[in-house]
């Protein structure tokens, strides 16, 4: 079991950072700073800036992914025969939701001597993938959002655009709607048959189909 955490990631401006950057920009340009200029900031923006309601928005999406593997096996047999089977599971978190990877494996052999010259055998193994890639856009857009504009209306029910025309949906939505799966399915196995007609010569022949 384990943790997968986000690291080495950029540093953004928190919420007075921005609005000073803003600011400066505007100025150096010639642009009007005045709260007329809804181009500047918006009167939504204005009342969370006078509020001190800032969104760190990478925040809302990021977190630490959980790692799990766990593997189960059992073996045994007698003079003549020998098995083994074990099966498996490992899950991983991304660190953006729905991100996730499961595996399920199975696998055994047995092995059979018949009699002093004969011998056979089998082995085989199974597993399926699942993966969520989750959205391509909802961490790209969170990193491009203003700290300046929340998710959420007055109400608590979360604004689709944030930016009124601007063209980027609220990462929230992409996050739970734009779905992406791949799913797999790997098999393959081996069987053979053994003969030792002389102390000095064994022959054997084997057939291992596969699935994939």
């Amino acid at each position: 079991m384990g943790i997968r955490k986000p690291v080495n990631l950029p540093r953004m401006f928190n919420g007075q950072e921005y609005v000073a950057f803003r600011t400066q920009q505007f100025l150096a340009t010639g642009r009007d700073t005045s709260r007329n200029n809804t181009a500047f900031f918006s009167p939504e923006q204005w009342a969370n800036i006078d509020a001190g309601r800032f969104t760190d928005w990478p925040s809302l999406l990021l977190k630490n992914g959980l790692q799990m593997n766990h593997n189960i096996s059992a073996s045994g047999g007698d003079e003549k025969t020998q098995f083994s089977f074990g099966a498996g599971i490992l899950s991983e978190e991304g660190n953006v939701s729905p991100e996730d990877f499961k595996r399920y494996s199975f696998r055994g052999n047995i092995d059979r001597q018949i009699n002093e010259k004969w011998k056979a055998g089998m082995s085989f193994y199974a597993a399926q993938n699942l993966q969520n890639l989750g959205s391509y856009e909802s961490l790209r857009s969170a990193y491009r959002m203003p700290p300046t504009v929340s998710p959420y209306d007055s109400n608590g029910e979360r604004v689709f655009r944030v930016l009124g025309g601007d063209g980027v949906i609220n990462p929230l939505f992409d996050q739970e709607n734009d779905i992406r799966q791949n799913r797999s399915i790997r098999a393959f196995g081996q069987l053979y048959i053994q003969v030792k007609p002389t102390a000095h010569l064994t022959l054997k022949t084997t057939f291992s189909p596969s699935i994939n």
